[in-house]
Order: C-alpha cells, then sequence, then structure tokens
C-alpha cells in the first residue's frame, strides 16, 4: 500500500483512522478539510481545490482523509487502497457530538 484514500461519513472516524494508519505505515497523511477551509472559515474554490488535489495525486505516496463524494471518482482512479467505514447512523451521531467545541488537527 502506497496510496490510500480513507472516506465515509462524517463522525464515523476517517480522520482518527487515517490518523492510526499513518503512525503504523509512515506514509504522509493529508486532510482534506485543511485543503478546502481557511482559517476564517471561507473557503477555497473549487477550481483551487482540484488543482491541489491534483497536486497531491501526483505525490509517490499518501494517505488521504476526507469524503468530499464529487472527487471520489478521480481519487480511486489514483490510489491503490480504499478504506470506506460504514458504521450505523447513530454511531456517526456519537462521534459527531463527541469532537464539538474540540480542537482538530485536520481543520484549520
Amino acid at each position: 500500500m502506497k496510496k490510500a484514500i480513507v472516506i465515509g461519513p462524517s463522525g464515523s472516524g476517517k480522520t482518527t483512522f487515517a490518523q492510526m494508519l499513518h503512525n503504523a505505515t509512515g506514509l504522509p497523511l493529508y486532510h482534506l478539510d485543511n485543503i478546502w477551509w481557511n482559517a476564517d472559515k471561507t473557503h477555497i474554490s473549487r477550481s483551487e481545490f482540484d488543482l491541489k488535489l491534483n497536486d497531491l495525486l501526483s505525490l509517490d505516496s499518501w494517505i488521504i482523509d476526507g469524503d468530499y463524494s464529487r472527487t471520489y471518482e478521480v481519487r480511486i482512479a489514483a490510489c491503490d487502497t480504499v478504506f470506506f467505514l460504514d458504521f450505523d447512523i447513530n454511531i456517526c451521531m456519537q462521534g459527531l457530538n463527541q469532537r464539538l467545541g474540540k480542537h482538530r488537527q485536520d481543520m484549520p
């Protein structure tokens, strides 16, 4: 495994899983939320996001964390491994509630 994506609904644990995968493999980890969002809670344009994503996809190895379903096709074509976190809605809601008010490393 050299290129992996971690996808799934909000609150499913994508970022936590991706961090653990990074720790276990040493592969560089990129959070799509860090690309999309600015520190002032605005976001970049879709075209700028797509350019930055394409730059990441051209690297030799990576773990990319984030759902961003409109980019599935290009990310799945570029990766060799897909981790899909498919948990019950109640589990995801618990995950969302647990992170309320906490600092997130995957967000600016």
